[in-house]
C-alpha cells in the first residue's frame, strides 16, 4: 500500500489528488480523509471498484455507501423528484459535514443505489475529497475506513492491518474528528434527521428552522 500526506502544503495536497486520481481511475481502493472521518473508497462509478471496497470492509448483505461530490451541480445528476423548497434548504446547508438521502437519478450507478431506490450524497468541506472528485469526473464512494462494526479509524494508528493490506492508497491527514457526518433523509419531501454527527441539530435548526426539519 502506497502512503502519501496531505499535511505539508500545498505541493503535498496536490500530489497526493494526482496519485488518487491514479489509483481510482485504475479501479484502486484507498484510504482517505474526508471532512469527518476517514473514508474507504473508490470511483463510485466503478463496480469492480464498489465490490473491493465491500469485501475489504467485510459488510454482509447489502452494503449502504455514501457518494461524495464536489458541487450541487454533480448533486442535482444523482437524484431526482427532490422539491425546490427541499433543494433551496440544502443548498444553504450543503457545505456543512452533513449527508443527505435522496430518490436516486438513472445516472446513479445501480451498485451505489440502495433497495429503496435512493442514494445518499454529500459535498464535503474538504480540499482533497473535492479536488478528487472534479479530477475523476466522478463521484467518490465512501464508507467508513473499518471493519464492519468495529470502530471508525480517525488515524493510521486505528485502521485495522487487514483493512491497510487489501487498499492500493493512504491518503493521510494525521488525526482526524471522530464523529461522522451528520443523516439527513428528503425523501418524504421534508428534512428528516436520521443520525445527529458533526453538523447539530442546533445547527441544522439554525440554518433551515424548526418547521422545516423533522427530528427522529
Amino acid at each position: 500500500m502506497k502512503i502519501v500526506s496531505t499535511d505539508s502544503g500545498y505541493s503535498n495536497a496536490v500530489e497526493a489528488v494526482a496519485i488518487a486520481t491514479l489509483v481510482l481511475q485504475s479501479g484502486g481502493i484507498m484510504i482517505y480523509p474526508t471532512d469527518t472521518v476517514y473514508g474507504l473508497g473508490c470511483d463510485a462509478m466503478n463496480s469492480q471498484a464498489v465490490e473491493k471496497v465491500i469485501r475489504a470492509k467485510q459488510s454482509p448483505g447489502e452494503a449502504r455507501f455514501i457518494v461524495l461530490v464536489e458541487s450541487f451541480e454533480r448533486m442535482l445528476s444523482l437524484i431526482k423528484d427532490a422539491p425546490n423548497a427541499t433543494l433551496e434548504f440544502i443548498r444553504k446547508i450543503h457545505r456543512a459535514p452533513a449527508t443527505f438521502i435522496f430518490r436516486s437519478s438513472a445516472y446513479a450507478s445501480t451498485h451505489i443505489v440502495g433497495c429503496e431506490k435512493t442514494i445518499a450524497v454529500r459535498i464535503p468541506r474538504n480540499d482533497f475529497c473535492n479536488r478528487l472528485c472534479a479530477a475523476i469526473d466522478a463521484p467518490v464512494l465512501s464508507t467508513s475506513a473499518n471493519i464492519h462494526n468495529k470502530p471508525t479509524a480517525v488515524n493510521r494508528e486505528t485502521i485495522p492491518i487487514e483493512l491497510e493490506q487489501q487498499c492500493d492508497l493512504f491518503v493521510d491527514a494525521g488525526e482526524l474528528p471522530p464523529i461522522p457526518s451528520t443523516v439527513i433523509d428528503t425523501t418524504s419531501g421534508t428534512l428528516r434527521l436520521l443520525r445527529e454527527g458533526a453538523f447539530s441539530r442546533t445547527a441544522l435548526r439554525d440554518a433551515v428552522g424548526d418547521a422545516n426539519i423533522v427530528i427522529e
